[in-house]
């Protein structure tokens, strides 16, 4: 590696870029001392910095043994480079609840760091940066690492504030990317030149799976030209342009681009500031036509009745379409019964979410219709509608006649008066839905949901208790004695704030000994007793299913923290944990805790100043579960397809 080189190219344009410089000699000293640092670093970990990826004809790379001393580096800007699935690299971002400051060596090493891997290694498949530490202050030394690069598959890259000039120099490097398979451009400023520039290569790609430009700084024409290219994409999946420019050429295009292409599944054209009516119909009249597009989503715009209108109309004659979002559009109450024509009419929609609109009463008491007839749909959302009480019983009466809809979406509704309230439980009380609708007003509603819950004939798989409640322990303690009776139940989220003590803890802690069906469990346990966490954990340690887990383990004694390695080392199922709130005592004795854990590979910690050296070492233990997980995957689907091609060769034998 010629230090002297990389300064003298990197000095001029980091100095436009970056302001922490006060001059161009600064700037050259302090990008070689830098430089410096970093061989010096990889060379403690025995790693030679030039030396050249190995991953040719099948072998594995050097890289994948030599990662620590990288990390090292990386870290301490929350970025790391890890193995993804077996002989892959991936380069990404931690995510990381709080940013911390990150001290100018710190990104200027790290950048130099990133170029360094990406510019000498094909084996790095992906690139993930949505931390933009890098791209906003040193977007030279990331695009020239991009510019070389010949292995990625996968970009992924954010920056705001928006570096002058960044947006060119990223386009000229993914034009020479022509084997991306999928790419994600978010915050960035790109010029007509530029969108050309990525224009040319997706419409050369034959392996571009999906695309997605957000909140990009961008003209209504670069959207046009990226678009046209898109048309010439006949691998593409996914397509999300939220945030973005778009006139009637521009939804033109793309309903060209839906109307010819049979391999797109999902489209998202979000928060398109001028999403009128003529935009909207250009956009879903392939509908028609097309037979392969399975989810699309629209949010923020002005639609009128024609708009709606011509959208039951197509769906009349599409029978692919899964999941559809309509939401903040503006939608009113005489736009309902079109909707209750499409709920009446349609039997493939599986999910309509309609929240953030205007409907009211009026607009329930016209979609009533469409919810009794409708035998398809599983997930209706209509929550932030401005529903008062009436609206609400309508909707509560229309599901008893749905035997269908698992999950009718409400969310919160403030109650002005104990009449309403009173009106509204005796409605939910003589209807029994609540196990099949979110709704929170109240804790006389809190009762009637544990209630529904008792009584419910349907398999209920979801249970999701609003984070607007504040409740009694008993009231908690009644919920998770009902949960324990359910037997198909695989996600509980109870959001609402309650005092846990440990006879609360203790009957949580029954739940999940008990029940071995629940994959995703998330209490908040922001006001929970310390003494109530090791009594969770005697729970999660019987617990054989849940996976998914998501509440705040305060770690800051001895006796909860001793309780949070046990569930380390007896646990062999949760993959994701978050959050831990620990101290650096107890954080610097996680590493060798987690020795004899290969499941969990992502924990995340509530960061705090001394924190970075030992998450390093818990991040270690976290990557290595990575690459163990994902190794027996891959060994996994291979003897399946084995064991799939046995019973083909017997047949051809005989």
């Amino acid at each position: 590696m010629d230090i002297n080189t990389i300064t003298r190219e990197s000095t001029t344009e980091i100095r436009k870029s970056c302001s922490d410089f006060k001059n161009q000699n600064e700037c050259a000293r302090q990008v070689k001392h830098n430089l410096l640092a970093v061989t010096d670093i990889l060379k403690c970990g025995r790693v030679d910095a030039s030396r050249p990826c190995s991953a040719r004809n099948g072998d594995t790379c050097w890289l994948l043994h030599n990662l620590r001393p990288w990390n090292d580096i990386l870290h301490l800007v929350d970025l790391e480079v890890k193995e993804e699935c077996p002989g892959k690299v991936i380069l990404r971002s931690i995510d990381i609840e709080i940013l911390m400051n990150f001290s100018t060596n710190s990104i200027i090493r790290a950048a130099l760091a990133v170029y360094l891997l990406l510019k000498n290694h094909c084996c790095i498949e992906r690139l993930d940066l949505v931390n933009d530490a890098v791209s906003r202050k040193y977007p030279f030394l990331l695009s020239r690492g991009l510019y070389f690069n010949r292995g990625l598959r996968h970009l992924k890259v954010s920056s705001a504030p928006v570096p002058e000039m960044f947006g060119d120099d990223l386009a000229s490097a993914v034009k020479r990317m022509p084997t991306l398979e999928s790419l994600e451009i978010r915050e960035v400023k790109l010029s007509r030149n530029a969108a050309g520039a990525i224009a040319e290569m997706m419409q050369k790609n034959p392996h571009l799976k999906k695309v997605a430009f957000m909140q990009n700084d961008m003209t209504e024409l670069g959207t046009l030209v990226l678009l046209r290219s898109l048309t010439f994409c006949r691998a593409l999946e996914t397509l999300c342009i939220d945030d973005s420019c778009l006139d009637v050429r521009g939804a033109e295009t793309l309903s060209r681009l839906l109307s010819t292409n049979d391999t797109v599944r999902e489209l998202s054209v979000k928060y398109i500031a001028n999403l009128d009516d003529d935009l909207f119909m250009s956009i879903v009249r392939p509908l028609k036509v097309n037979a392969t597009l399975q989810k699309i989503e629209f949010s923020g715009g002005l639609l009128s009745i024609n708009a709606i209108a011509f959208l039951a109309k197509v769906l009349k004659q599409n029978k692919s379409l899964r999941f559809l979002h309509v939401i903040d559009c503006n939608i009113r109450h005489h736009h309902a019964n079109t909707l209750s024509d499409i709920l009446e009419d349609n039997r493939t929609l599986l999910e309509l979410h309609l929240q953030g609109n205007n409907l009211r009463d009026k607009g329930a008491e016209a979609l009533v219709r469409g919810i009794e007839r409708n035998n398809s749909l599983r997930v209706l959302q209509l929550d932030s509608n401005k529903f008062g009480p009436r609206g609400i019983r309508l909707i509560a009466n229309a599901l008893t006649k749905n035997r269908t809809l698992q999950n009718l979406v409400l969310g919160h509704f403030d109650c002005e008066s104990e009449d309403q309230s009173r009106l509204l439980t005796h409605t939910l009380h003589t209807t029994n839905v609540l196990d099949r609708m979110q709704l929170s007003y109240d804790e006389s509603g809190f009762v009637e949901l544990v209630r529904s819950l008792r009584t419910t004939k349907y398999q209920t798989t979801e249970v999701n208790v609003d984070a607007s409640l504040d409740l009694e322990s008993e009231r908690l303690q009644e919920l998770f004695r009902v949960l324990r009776t359910l037997e198909c139940l695989e996600t509980v989220i109870v959001e609402a704030h309650a005092f846990i003590d440990d006879a609360t803890a203790a009957r949580v802690s029954k739940f999940l000994a008990v029940c071995q069906t629940v994959k995703r469990f998330h209490l908040n346990t922001t006001s929970a007793e310390i003494t109530a966490f090791p009594i969770l954990v005697r729970g999660l340690k019987r617990n054989n299913s849940v996976e998914h887990l998501e509440l705040e383990y305060r770690a800051e004694d001895g006796h909860s923290a001793l309780a949070f390695f046990d569930l380390l080392k007896e646990n062999s199922k949760i993959g994701y944990f978050s959050y831990l709130k620990t101290n650096s005592q107890y954080l610097s004795m996680l590493p060798a805790e987690m020795d004899t854990n290969y499941t969990l590979t992502t924990l995340k910690v509530y960061e705090e100043v001394g924190f970075k050296r030992p998450l390093l070492d818990v991040y270690e233990k976290l990557r290595r579960n990575v690459s163990l997980v994902n190794r027996a995957l891959k060994q996994r689907r291979r003897q399946r397809l084995k064991q799939r091609q046995k019973p083909k060769q017997k047949q051809t034998q005989h």
